[in-house]
């Protein structure tokens, strides 16, 4: 699941505000500079350099700082008896909600422009959610494997921010409670942070996408801050031990950062890596200088920690809409250029909307007016998804095949049925229900995740016509693997090794396997596992046939064509594949029977038809339309057709 994100801990001051009955917190440098070392990676691992694979991480580095500095300032509030809900309250809100109001105007607005119809309604939803503190819930319920509107979702990276207001309206009230229970809530909250860390490892491989999203999950990581903030561990007295904790933090960092990768479980008990680092650069600096806290101290790390909210919450909608306009992945200086653009913008806002609501006195009444953008937001935002949905995502902003291009991407042969979702197992699939009969006799498992999904449409639409009956079988997410199990679909070993009770059942000789391939080895997957299934089933007898992976893009093809026509341009486009030549290749030689390359019904070499002038052949970045499907499937049916004939039934009729 290669979900973005970054909390509010960058809108958290290092420095508590001086409010009567006790005095400021004293500043820490160090950690503005650990705002940075955050911040950075997410921008580089979003803007796609390699290296960075996994810089998803530094939200959990911002979870832990926000976490000790939000109990800091509510433990000398406690201790000073000057706590005040209302005060609190008031300065997050002024923190957070006037960049975000300006960055979700700002989104609003492009999406109003350029999006088809049912991803602005999307976009519209979740400025709702936003306004209601509630985006990580938004996205846990709609960025599943099919969504087009999870990876490409403009407001992707807000689900952070969901969690992190939630911590901020529930953690006053537990810890001016248990300060009134208890002589020190370390204990208590100790507890509670096992308690979320063995629910994040369970759920790590039972329900990713709940661990992923929603703050039962993650709450572990902010409370490694707030017992860093209570004294559960005391700073490193000598020089030395400083030292080596700074170290240890930041390689654990790095550790993260460059060594994680979309097959890593997370968070679950690997969120404990970057988490821990955090924790001991936080410790060492508050025991005294070290070279490594002096580093992070130094002016440049100080200014990227300063605008590192802003940065975050501009650097995603930049990447989204620049992929969008450009078609194609980015190029190195591309990518320098859209992160050099949200340095400026991040620092455009935070100079100019963030630093005026930060100030106290004078005759702008920052708080009055933080409070009443928030509350425009979400007026607006329950408005505008209201709107949106009445008008179903004003259709006639574009021309009418893009309108209506990607208005059946969800549209699969009984879903959730036949292709199952990722909180679903094998006993969810509905067995003679999902049999697509054909014309003649004969029967082919049609196995794999969406990817193999994309062409029951065009199957159910030419079933009169088909010289086969066909089975689907498939499951998000879950390449026809044997031993399988990729972090983002918990059952996909058990489903796949359900599927040769399925072949016993209807008596099948032919087996079609299909997938995601390029994003299944991104996620663990390995050639010789395939290679091993192929094997496996052909020992059985079986004749296996191999569909290669089809085109994928960089963005959603719908969203490209529409630039493209804002553009002026008229007539089908064509943009590169990002698949790389090479794994059909590798895969043709996995040993299959058959093996079936769909690339040539669209491309020519690396280059792709994205529509033929009247409709899109793509519902999203890769998936195909019902258009896209009907073009592909003459290729793949003749040689599937002769591997049936080739092999048929045990007991049919050989005359």
């Amino acid at each position: 699941m290669d979900a973005p994100a970054t909390p509010a801990a960058m809108a958290a001051t290092t420095r508590a505000w001086p409010d009567a009955g006790h005095r400021a917190l004293a500043y820490r440098p160090e950690i503005d500079g650990l705002r940075a070392v955050a911040v950075l990676p997410v921008v580089f691992y979003h803007v796609g350099v390699s290296a960075f694979g996994g810089g998803f991480v530094g939200v959990d580095v911002f979870f832990v700082i926000s976490g000790y500095l939000i109990t800091g300032i509510l433990k000398r509030e406690l201790e000073a008896d000057s706590f005040s809900l209302t005060g609190f309250y008031k300065r997050r809100v002024r923190r957070i909600v006037p960049a975000l109001f300006v960055m979700s105007a700002a989104v609003a607005w492009a999406s109003y422009r350029w999006l088809p119809p049912s991803q602005l309604i999307s976009v519209a939803d979740a400025l709702a959610s936003v306004g209601l503190f509630a985006a990580n819930v938004y996205f846990y319920l709609h960025a599943g494997y099919w969504d087009a509107a999870a990876r490409d979702h403009p407001l992707l990276h807000t689900w952070s921010l969901g969690v992190e207001e939630q911590f901020y309206i529930v953690f006053p009230l537990l810890l001016f409670a248990l300060s009134r229970w208890l002589p020190t809530p370390r204990l208590a909250l100790a507890g509670l942070g096992l308690a979320s860390l063995a629910a994040s490892a369970w759920a790590s491989g039972a329900a990713p996408e709940a661990d992923f999203y929603l703050i039962p999950f993650r709450a572990f990581e902010l409370i490694i801050g707030a017992l860093i903030a209570y004294g559960a561990v005391q700073p490193p007295s000598s020089r030395w031990k400083r030292e080596g904790a700074a170290a240890a933090g930041l390689v654990l960092i790095a550790v993260s950062v460059f060594g994680f990768s979309q097959a890593t479980p997370f968070p679950g008990v690997a969120a404990l890596v970057p988490c821990a680092g955090a924790g001991l650069v936080i410790l060492a600096g508050a025991g005294g200088p070290t070279a490594a806290t002096g580093l992070l101290a130094s002016p440049p790390m100080r200014f990227v920690g300063l605008i590192s909210y802003s940065l975050y919450l501009w650097h995603w909608p930049l990447i989204v809409f620049a992929r969008d306009a450009l078609g194609r992945p980015f190029t190195l200086p591309e990518q320098g250029a859209i992160a050099a653009a949200a340095f400026v913008v991040a620092t455009l806002s935070w100079a100019f909307v963030e630093r005026p609501f930060r100030r106290r006195g004078g005759r702008f009444p920052v708080t009055a007016v933080a409070t009443g953008l928030g509350v425009a937001g979400v007026a607006l935002g329950l408005f505008v998804a209201q709107q949106a949905a009445a008008h179903r995502g004003w259709p006639n902003r574009l021309p009418p095949d893009l309108a209506t291009a990607n208005g059946d991407a969800r549209k699969l042969w009984r879903d959730g049925e036949c292709f199952l979702e990722k909180d679903q197992g094998p006993s969810d699939w509905k067995g003679e229900a999902c049999v697509i009969a054909g014309a003649r006799p004969g029967r082919v498992l049609w196995w794999g995740d969406s990817f193999a999904s994309q062409y029951t449409p065009a199957l159910v639409a030419a079933r009169g016509d088909l010289p086969f009956s066909v089975i689907p079988y498939a499951y998000a997410g879950c390449a026809p693997v044997f031993g399988f199990h990729p972090a983002i679909a918990p059952h996909c070993e058990a489903f796949n090794d359900h599927a040769l009770a399925v072949i016993a059942a209807n008596r099948t000789t032919v087996v079609v396997l299909a997938a995601r391939w390029e994003a299944a080895i991104k996620r663990g997957l390995t050639l010789d596992a395939l290679d091993r299934t192929v094997e496996a089933l052909r020992a059985r007898g079986l004749t296996v046939v191999l569909i290669g992976q089809s085109p994928t893009f960089a963005a959603d093809v719908t969203r490209i064509l529409a630039w493209r026509r804002r553009a002026g341009g008229t007539g089908p486009a064509a943009e590169p594949a990002t698949v790389p030549p090479s794994l059909n290749v590798s895969l043709a030689a996995a040993g299959a029977d058959v093996f079936v390359d769909p690339m040539p019904a669209l491309c020519q070499r690396q280059l792709c038809q994205l529509s033929d002038g009247r409709q899109a052949w793509f519902a999203d970045d890769g998936h195909l339309s019902l258009a896209g499907a009907q073009r592909v499937l003459p290729y793949l049916l003749p040689p599937i057709e002769r591997a049936v004939a080739a092999r048929p039934p045990p007991g049919a009729d050989r005359h």
